[in-house]
């Protein structure tokens, strides 16, 4: 009996040593030194403990340094540098690779687009350009003797400092909101898409407004104004309290004072949307452009897609090239696939752990807080150690676990 052990200890010691001499993994020479004693014991049908005993404790020092070659990879026969290897399943699993690097790459593109729109739909919300278009038509009611002072002589400062600036800006704020409605658009798709694949399904058929949202396909559908000078503001007014008199009993005083405040107010407006039609600015003073339902959308989405599923396919990233990395090292054999499958999933929710424990809460809830590319290359890197990451875990569970248990005494 005692000399069966000890043949079996002398086979797989043989293996380890074949190994450990071809990839110069062996530390000592303490496995050959036993293995010389124990073949030297079986060549004399002896069975001496104390050579059991130092070959046993010998190999399993080998085991170590030649980790992770394990004695199941050696007792099926793989050999290191051995041209023995699946090929058909290592381009598959290679392919694969592909598929996730772009699928990490399209993904960061469209988030990163999706951040930056948030931000300038968000500036947009606070230019508040109808605001704009009224204090502009303001100052130059107030100053209409400047603007004529000066067209006529070019003495007065006015018209080439305060006003032009601000009707530039103005403008500029109205071809901003013109150039951002069909790119938000399409921004708005392509990361709700990503963020719920019901609303892909639902979208594939819907080309002219696939987001739905009627905002943006108003402002899309909206054409430039024409170019026609205002009349005179003073005339306007004229004619409209003219208006507004004959068709008002003459008794009634209180009911022209106030219709006459109602028709003042309908021909400011009308000269305020003539103004801008002058301009060329397409603003209506009472339908200003709301963005709050593409703001939650888009900070829906991006916090789903930032927090759930690019941290997801990082992690992924990691842990496929980790195994990339021993599937062509000749000196280690390739894991079990379904191993393989097991430790991708692993990087996919060590990634989403990782991230969440990163991204900083929100100081105010009306402005979202996003990922950054730094919280997904940290997905990445635990991803690729994901071993070391659950080992941690495991090691802060069990420091924890010994803590209690010594309060609770």
């Amino acid at each position: 009996m005692a000399n069966e052990l000890l043949k079996g200890l002398v086979h797989d010691a043989t293996l380890v040593a074949e190994v450990g001499v071809r990839t110069g993994a062996l530390s000592n020479a303490h496995l050959l030194d036993a293995l010389t004693a124990a073949n030297r014991s079986l060549a004399d049908n002896t069975s001496d403990p104390s050579v059991v005993v130092a070959l046993q404790l010998a190999l399993n020092a080998a085991m170590k340094d030649i980790a992770p070659i394990t004695l199941d990879d050696l007792r099926r026969g793989w050999r290191p540098y051995h041209d023995g290897r699946r090929r058909p399943s290592t381009l598959l699993f290679f392919v694969m690779s592909i598929l996730v690097m772009g699928a990490c790459a399209y993904t960061t593109q469209i988030y990163e687009r999706a951040r930056n729109m948030y931000a300038i739909t968000l500036e947009l919300q606070q230019a508040r350009g109808a605001e704009q278009a009224m204090r502009l038509f303001g100052t130059l009611k107030r100053n209409q003797q400047d603007v004529v002072d000066s067209l006529n002589t070019g003495k007065k400062e006015f018209l080439y400092e305060v006003f032009s600036k601000s009707l530039f800006d103005l403008k500029a704020l109205y071809l901003k909101n013109l150039a951002y409605a069909p790119i938000a658009s399409k921004v708005l798709n392509d990361i709700e898409i990503l963020a719920s694949p019901t609303e892909a399904i639902k979208r594939i058929g819907n080309a002219t407004n696939p987001t739905g949202d009627a905002n943006l396909q108003a402002i899309i559908s909206q054409q430039d104004y024409g170019s026609t000078p205002p009349p005179s503001i003073r005339e306007d007014l004229e004619k409209e309290l003219e208006k507004l008199a004959a068709t008002l009993p003459a008794e009634d005083a209180k009911t022209q004072r106030a219709l006459n405040v109602q028709g003042l107010l309908d021909s400011y407006l009308a000269q305020l949307r003539r103004f801008n039609q002058s301009i060329n600015v397409g603003i209506d003073p009472l339908q200003p452009s709301d963005y709050s339902e593409t703001l939650f959308r888009l900070q829906n989405a991006i916090g789903f897609v930032g927090l759930w599923v690019l941290p997801a396919l990082y992690g992924m990233l990691g842990a496929i090239i980790f195994h990339m990395r021993r599937l062509l090292d000749p000196a280690v054999p390739d894991p079990p696939w379904m191993r393989i499958t097991f430790r991708v999933l692993l990087g996919a929710f060590a990634g989403i752990i990782i991230v969440w424990f990163w991204t900083p809460s929100s100081q105010k809830i009306s402005q979202g807080e996003f990922v950054t590319l730094t919280s997904f290359g940290l997905a990445f890197l635990v991803g690729f150690s994901t071993d070391v990451f659950f080992r941690a875990l495991d090691r802060l569970v069990d420091y924890f676990t010994r803590v209690a248990g010594g309060a609770s005494r």
